[in-house]
């Protein structure tokens, strides 16, 4: 899974270049806003895979830390969406 986050964060990169010559070249600001409205979504995508994958590893652990770690996902949900 953590590949799979990497590769999604080289796209959004790859993304904040392709903005950033737009910005230079003076591209138009809707076509801007477009892109940015993209990248703002991919990184939305990203963070939800993140909290997936931490879910799932919560899922998989047998011990008393378990609900502990539950709640830290659900916290840090309701924090950052």
């Amino acid at each position: 899974m953590e590949q799979g986050i990497i590769q999604h964060l080289h796209r959004v990169r790859g993304q904040l270049v392709g903005v950033e010559k737009m910005i230079e070249e003076n591209r138009e600001c809707g076509n801007i806003l477009m892109q940015l409205s993209a990248i703002q979504s991919s990184i939305q995508s990203a963070m939800k895979r993140v909290l997936q994958d931490e879910a799932h590893k919560c899922g998989q652990m047998k011990n008393e830390n378990r609900n502990e770690k539950f709640l830290a996902i659900v916290n840090d949900l309701l924090k950052y969406s």
